[in-house]
C-alpha cells in the first residue's frame, strides 16, 4: 500500500503468484483468462490478447540413432561406411541446440529434416579410422535430451597387404636349395590381429609327413607386423597363407610356394677296394651313390695311375630307389697295370649339392714301382749320378743294388756307393729315393745296375723285371785309325792302289767319313759293324797328286781325324819322274855328265890320232 504525500489518496499494490501445474496444462499455446475486484465491488477482464500465451513442456526430447550398417565384425569393426540417422522427437527442438559429440576422423554431417513432432539428421562415417560418436540436443524450453549411447566403432575398408621376402634365392631346377631359408612375412595392417592369421604349411621327406617349422611371435610397429619362418632341415616345403583383419577384410590370394631345402650332399661309398691299401688279386671296385635327388647324368668316375695316366674304364651300371651302383671291372693281371691308382667319384643332386670321394690304392701283383733318372743317351763320355726312386705300399725289408761293368758284377755297399732316402708320400705309401754315386761309374765300358728288393707282403721286386732298364755306357776314347797300302807322300807306278782303312772304336763306332781325291764317302753304325771296322777304297791312276781323309766318330761323341796323306797313283814313269823332283834332277844331270864324258873322250883320241 502506498499513498501520495499531499493527497489522502492511497493505493494497494497486490503480487499474487499463480501456478500452472505441468502435469495438467502441458503443451504449447496455453490460453489464460484473469479477472479480478476491488474492495469497491469494480471488476475488471483482462482480455486474451492482454495476457501472454504460455508454453509448458516439462518433456525431454526423445532421441533416437538408426545405423545403416550394423554388420559388425568383432563387435568394433566395420568394413563399409556407416550412416547415422538421429532422430529427435520434439515438439519444441532447436536444430541450433544440438551438440554432436564425433572424435576421430570427420564425419560429414547433413541437415536436418523436421516431420511434425520429428526430426530427423543423417550422418556419415567414410573414412577409415576409429569413431566415438555422441549426441545431445536442448529443446527450447531448455530440457536437454541425450543419446543413450557413446557408440565407439571402427571403419576400416582397406584389405591387408601381405608381402612374403626369403633371405635364399639361390634356387636350382627351380625349388631346389642347398642351404637353409628364412621367409619373413610381412603384413600392413592397421588393425592387426594373429588370429585372423590363417597359414598353410606342409612338410614332407621321402613320402612321409615330417613337422612343420615354427611361425615366430609378430612384431609389430604401427601397420606394419612381422613373423618369420625358418627352414633349416630337409624337406618338401608348401606354404600358403591369407589373412582376415577385425573388420572381414581379406588380402589378396596369395599363390603359394612349392620348394625343397637339400643340406644334406650325396653319399658316395666305395667298397672292394680299401684306401690305401695294396692289392695282389682281383680288384673290382663298386661305387655307390645314395640321394633322394640325385642327378644321375652328374655322376662321373675317374680311374688314374700315377704311370699309365687316366685308365678308360666302362663300369657296369645299376640304377636303385635312391641312386646308383657302379662296378669296375677287373684290371687284367699283366705288368703294364701295376701301379698306384687314384679312384675318385663325384655326383651332384637337384639342390646344387657335390660330393665327391678320392681313395689310393696299389695293384701290386708283380712288386714294386720304379722312377728312374738315368742317361737320356746310352753312350757318355761323363758319368753322373743316378737316382732312382721306389714306391711300395709296404715298408721294403731286403734292399740290394748290384752293379754290371763289362758283364763283371759288383754289390754295391749301402753309405759307401749310394744312399737311400726313405719318406712317406702324399698318400701315405712309402717311396726309398737311391741316389748312387757317379764315382761308381768312372772306368770306361758298358754298365747295367739292378735294385732289388722285398716287402712285407712278400713281393720280390727288381727294375729290370719291370722293364725299367739302367744301362749305360762310358766312353772318353776316341777312335783309332789304321790307314795301311799307302804311305805318306808315297808314289805307286800302278793303274790303280787299294787302300785299307781300319777303325775301331773300344765301345762302339757311329759314322767314318772317307774323303778321296776330294770325293767323300760315309759310313754308318750298322754297316761298320758289318765291315767291322774295315774300309777298302780303291785310288785309281792319275798323273797327279791325290790325298785321302778319314774321320771317325764313336757313340759317345768323341772324334778322330788325323793328318791328311798325300800320294801318286799312276802307271806312267816319266809322270811318276816328273812328280818325283829329286829322281828327275838326278837324271838330268846324269845324262849331261854322261855326255860330258863322252866329249871329253872323243877330243881325248882326236888328239892321241893326231900326234
Amino acid at each position: 500500500r502506498s499513498c501520495a504525500e499531499d493527497t489522502e489518496i492511497c493505493t494497494e499494490e497486490i503480487v499474487k503468484e499463480y501456478t500452472l501445474l505441468a502435469s495438467e496444462n502441458e503443451g504449447n499455446d496455453i490460453v489464460t483468462s484473469l479477472s479480478f475486484t476491488d474492495n469497491a465491488g469494480h471488476e475488471t477482464t483482462l482480455t486474451e490478447e492482454e495476457l501472454p500465451i504460455i508454453h509448458i513442456d516439462t518433456t525431454l526430447p526423445k532421441i533416437q540413432v538408426i545405423y545403416d550398417n550394423d554388420d559388425a565384425m568383432n563387435e568394433l569393426y566395420y568394413k563399409e561406411p556407416r550412416r547415422a540417422t538421429i532422430l529427435v522427437t520434439e515438439k519444441n527442438f532447436d536444430p541450433e541446440d544440438v551438440n554432436f559429440e564425433i572424435e576421430g576422423n570427420q564425419a560429414l554431417i547433413h541437415d536436418w529434416h523436421q516431420e511434425g513432432e520429428v526430426w530427423n539428421c543423417q550422418v556419415e562415417f567414410a573414412q577409415d579410422g576409429k569413431y566415438r560418436f555422441g549426441f545431445s540436443c536442448t529443446d527450447l524450453a531448455g530440457n536437454t535430451g541425450s543419446y543413450e549411447n557413446v557408440d565407439e566403432f571402427i571403419i576400416d575398408q582397406t584389405a591387408p597387404i601381405i608381402q612374403i621376402h626369403y633371405d635364399n634365392t639361390d634356387v636350382k631346377h627351380e625349388m631346389y636349395y642347398k642351404a637353409p631359408r628364412s621367409a619373413r612375412i610381412t603384413i600392413r595392417e592397421k588393425n592387426f590381429d594373429p588370429k585372423g592369421m590363417e597359414i598353410l604349411l606342409t612338410a614332407e621327406k621321402e613320402g612321409s609327413t615330417i613337422q612343420v617349422p615354427e611361425i615366430s611371435g609378430w612384431i609389430s610397429k604401427e601397420d606394419l607386423h612381422q613373423a618369420a619362418i625358418v627352414y633349416d632341415y630337409d624337406g618338401i616345403f608348401t606354404f600358403d597363407i591369407s589373412y582376415t583383419d577385425l573388420a572381414g577384410n581379406v588380402t589378396d590370394d596369395y599363390p603359394g610356394d612349392h620348394f625343397c631345402i637339400d643340406l644334406t650332399s650325396p653319399k658316395i661309398l666305395i667298397t672292394g677296394v680299401s684306401h690305401q691299401s695294396a692289392n695282389q688279386g682281383e680288384v673290382s671296385p663298386v661305387i655307390t651313390m645314395t640321394d633322394t635327388y640325385y642327378i644321375e647324368e652328374t655322376a662321373s668316375i675317374e680311374l688314374y695311375g700315377s704311370r699309365k695316366g687316366r685308365v678308360e674304364i666302362l663300369p657296369e651300371k645299376k640304377l636303385t630307389k635312391d641312386g646308383m651302383i657302379l662296378q669296375l671291372p677287373n684290371l687284367s693281371p699283366v705288368q703294364e697295370n701295376d701301379d698306384l691308382y687314384r679312384l675318385s667319384a663325384e655326383v651332384s643332386d637337384l639342390a646344387g649339392n657335390k660330393a665327391e670321394v678320392e681313395i689310393w690304392y696299389s695293384l701290386n701283383r708283380f712288386g714294386s714301382v720304379y722312377t728312374i733318372d738315368s742317361p737320356t743317351d746310352y753312350y757318355n763320355t761323363k758319368a753322373r749320378q743316378i737316382q732312382v726312386t721306389e714306391t711300395n705300399v709296404d715298408t721294403l725289408v731286403f734292399q740290394e743294388i748290384v752293379c754290371s761293368w763289362n758283364g763283371k758284377l759288383r754289390t754295391l755297399e749301402p753309405g759307401v756307393d749310394y744312399t737311400v732316402e726313405v719318406k712317406d708320400s702324399d698318400f701315405g705309401w712309402k717311396q726309398y729315393g737311391y741316389y748312387i754315386d757317379a764315382d761308381n761309374f768312372e772306368k770306361e765300358g758298358h754298365y747295367v745296375l739292378t735294385i732289388y728288393s722285398k716287402d712285407r707282403a712278400k713281393n720280390l721286386s727288381d727294375n729290370q723285371s719291370k722293364g725299367k732298364n739302367i744301362a749305360f755306357a762310358i766312353d772318353r776314347s776316341a777312335p783309332d785309325i789304321l790307314i795301311t797300302g799307302i804311305e805318306p807322300d808315297g808314289m805307286y807306278r800302278e793303274p790303280s792302289k787299294e787302300i785299307l782303312i781300319d777303325v775301331q772304336d773300344n765301345l762302339a763306332l757311329k759314322e767314318v767319313e772317307v774323303i778321296l781325291d776330294g770325293e767323300s764317302i760315309t759310313y754308318h753304325g750298322d754297316k761298320l759293324r758289318a765291315l767291322d771296322g774295315k774300309i777298302k777304297v780303291t785310288a785309281k791312276g792319275k798323273n797327279d797328286w791325290q790325298s785321302i781323309q778319314v774321320t771317325a766318330k764313336d757313340m759317345a761323341g768323341n772324334r778322330h781325324t788325323p793328318a791328311k796323306m798325300h800320294f801318286l797313283v799312276t802307271p806312267n814313269v816319266f809322270v811318276q819322274l816328273w812328280n818325283h823332283k829329286p829322281l828327275f834332277y838326278g837324271c838330268v844331270g846324269g845324262m849331261m855328265l854322261g855326255i860330258s864324258v863322252i866329249v871329253l873322250a872323243c877330243e881325248y883320241n882326236r888328239k892321241k890320232l893326231l900326234k
